[in-house]
């Protein structure tokens, strides 16, 4: 989300949300669940989320999850950490 998508939602909050706006919300909320899941804290999450990672060919997990396809690899990394799957 833009920043300045979010500003106008802090402005308005009561006002709806467009469907491609509540989309990438929900890409990114889900995709933080399940990485504070995995990596055992909040902080350390949204920390990962900020660097390069090895399993997503040297990109950041947050500029892979504003598309469907991007956030579905970070997922798939994540589930892999989870099990101890790295090959």
């Amino acid at each position: 989300m833009s920043e300045r998508t979010a500003q106008r939602i802090k402005t308005d909050p009561d006002k709806p949300l467009d469907a491609r706006t509540t989309d990438g919300i929900y890409r990114l909320e889900s995709v933080r669940v399940l990485a504070e899941e995995v990596l055992g804290s909040e902080e350390a999450a949204n920390e990962w989320l900020k660097v390069e990672a090895m399993g997503l060919e040297f990109r950041k997990p947050i500029d892979l999850v504003s598309t469907s396809p991007g956030a579905e690899a970070v997922k798939t990394l994540l589930q892999r950490m989870k099990y101890g799957v790295y090959a």
